[in-house]
């Protein structure tokens, strides 16, 4: 009974105590990304809960010491679909794969709800040893889909409805003249272009923008340095790529909405053989032409026209591998009746017919050719006969085609005849330099485009202020008035989305001085203002984006042009 000594036994136990402390921080880690997830979570024995997350209460507003233990059956509509899923479920998980689903599951308050399950087992070889589901709410999307299948069910009635009102009416415009037939199907085009339109334009516009920014830049650069160095070769060939691009542009704003032509009058026999031997340059296609002296003028964008030709030369090269002759010919015709053309009885035409040797164009690809999208091409858009007629159309004229397979096609194009006298174009000025300088006020809301342009008309020798809006511009051409130094020319931007545009400034600045010369500039070169600038007061025109030769070209021609000239 009298203690003699201690046997005392020591264990390290510092690794169990920091295996214990990471295995309770791991614990916490996971309960904090179980209770922290946006979907519900539950671990099930045996179909009946073991552990769920607090997403799991949210969707089915049951607290979890209300289901522990309990089966899922409670979370169900009914007993039968309670079993149907787990005749379906168990399969699956005793395959090693995970069970996907979407079904229609029941809420604490009775309320029924469409929900995603997703499950897998953990030890597939039993299942009900423990699996693990996760749940979402999709009622909301559910409902959005019910919604859309509801619209368009009703789009579909409305649509069948619709269908079934047009093939009436049909039937009885099928007993009206031909030139009513035509009606329908030009609108029809008409919309397919015009879906393109509102897009386009907006695309078309800030890319002139930052093409007149690019172009401006390399036109200044390109006066400074000497040519034959290599940089002003790679200017060169930025400044064409960036010519190119100006093109394509063009070609969005043929389908830009309300746009018009900015037309003049032309002797077409010399531009028709322009333009294709232009197209033709490089092939191993030939030119044969029929372009009588005495045709008939046109007014017309030289620049629309040139693409509508370059457009069907491209085609007619594609359309004969081999090489061979395209054929032009040109001609004057008063149309008596020519309802499927679409063209105004009595009225002068100029007929112009390119005709190719070539493939040819399948009889079933013949009433869509123009629409856009549609092409027979292994690559390509689809577009270019589609801006062909879109330019021809609005021109006041028509293009139809004749086709053959094997044998070639035939475009024959119309556009109506003007007694007004060509147009004269200005003599050339040897240089970029102008006569006179000027002083000259620059409005643009976008401040590179403002400041590129400055500087072209200080290359051009002329003095330049810039402002970003209508109504800083009225006030500098105010103040300048007031001065005793009165600016030359304004050249105004159409369009400024936060501000006073070129409309209202030039209705302001001809308040102040009715003499005042404005030039209006815009990306979207196709608006009608563009087209008919005289009509609002304006002096010149100038779509971007311009060259350096362009701009000179516009501000001499406004210096030094008449009234009646201008």
């Amino acid at each position: 009974g009298n203690p003699i000594g201690l046997i005392a036994i020591g264990r390290d136990i510092t690794e169990n105590k920091r295996n214990r402390t990471m295995l309770e921080e791991k614990t916490a880690e996971q309960n904090a990304i179980l209770e922290n997830a946006i979907v519900g979570i539950a671990y099930l024995k045996g179909r009946r809960f073991v552990r769920m997350n607090g997403k799991m209460e949210q969707i089915f507003g049951y607290t979890r010491e209300e289901v522990i233990g309990l089966t899922t059956e409670v979370h169900y509509p009914s007993i039968e679909s309670y079993e149907e899923l787990g005749r379906e479920a168990y399969p699956i998980l005793a395959s090693g794969k995970a069970y996907h689903t979407e079904r229609l599951m029941k809420r604490k308050d009775g309320t029924c709800f469409w929900c995603s399950l997703s499950g897998k087992a953990v030890d597939p070889s039993s299942p009900d040893d423990g699996s693990i589901w996760i749940l979402q709410d999709i009622s909301k999307r559910k409902r959005a889909e019910e919604e859309i299948k509801r619209i368009n069910q009703n789009l579909e009635s409305l649509v069948a409805e619709r269908t079934r009102e047009l093939k009436q009416t049909n039937e009885r415009l099928m007993a009206e003249i031909a030139e009513r037939k035509w009606v329908e199907e030009e609108l029809i085009k008409a919309q397919k272009l015009e879906s393109l339109g509102v897009l386009a334009g907006g695309i078309a516009h800030d890319f002139n923008n930052i093409l007149s920014i690019i172009l401006g830049n390399t036109e200044v650069i390109g006066t400074v340095l000497p040519p034959g160095e290599e940089a002003h070769e790679q200017l060169s060939v930025v400044k064409q790529a960036a010519i190119q691009a100006r093109g394509i542009t063009q070609q969005l704003l043929t389908f830009a909405k309300g746009g018009a032509p900015i037309k003049k009058v032309v002797s077409m026999p010399q531009f028709i053989r322009e333009c294709v031997e232009f197209s033709l340059r490089g092939t191993n296609v030939r030119a044969e032409y029929s372009l009588p002296p005495d045709l008939w003028r046109v007014e017309i964008d030289e620049s629309q026209i040139n693409q509508v030709l370059n457009n069907l030369a491209i085609n007619a090269v594609q359309a004969m591998p081999e090489g061979g002759a395209l054929v032009v010919i040109a001609g004057n015709e008063v149309v008596s009746r020519r309802a499927s053309a679409g063209l105004q009885a009595g009225r002068r035409y100029l007929r112009i017919e390119i005709t190719d040797h070539g493939l040819g164009i399948p009889e079933k690809n013949l009433d869509k050719i123009f629409d856009p999208y549609s092409t027979t091409k292994e690559s390509g858009s689809g577009l270019g006969l589609s801006i062909v007629y879109s330019i021809v159309k609005r021109h006041g004229g028509s293009i139809t085609v004749d086709s053959t397979p094997g044998k070639g096609s035939t475009f024959i194009i119309f556009l109506p005849a003007t007694d007004r006298k060509q147009t004269e174009r200005p003599a050339e000025v040897e240089g970029a330099r102008p006569s006179q300088p000027g002083r000259i006020l620059v409005m643009d809301d976008e401040a590179a485009v403002s400041t590129i342009a400055a500087r072209m008309l200080q290359r051009l020798g002329h003095q330049a202020e810039t402002v970003q809006d209508g109504a800083e511009a009225v006030s500098a051409y105010r103040q300048a008035l007031a001065k005793g130094e009165p600016f030359d020319i304004v050249i105004t931007d159409l369009t400024v989305p936060a501000g006073m545009g070129g409309k209202e400034t030039i209705r302001r600045l001809l308040e102040i001085d009715p003499q005042a010369k404005v030039i209006v500039s815009s990306g979207y070169a196709n608006d009608p203002i563009m087209s008919h600038f005289a009509d609002y007061g304006f002096k010149g025109v100038i779509p971007k984006p311009y060259l350096l030769e362009e701009l000179g070209k516009t501000i001499r021609e406004v210096l030094g042009g008449t009234e009646e000239e201008l």
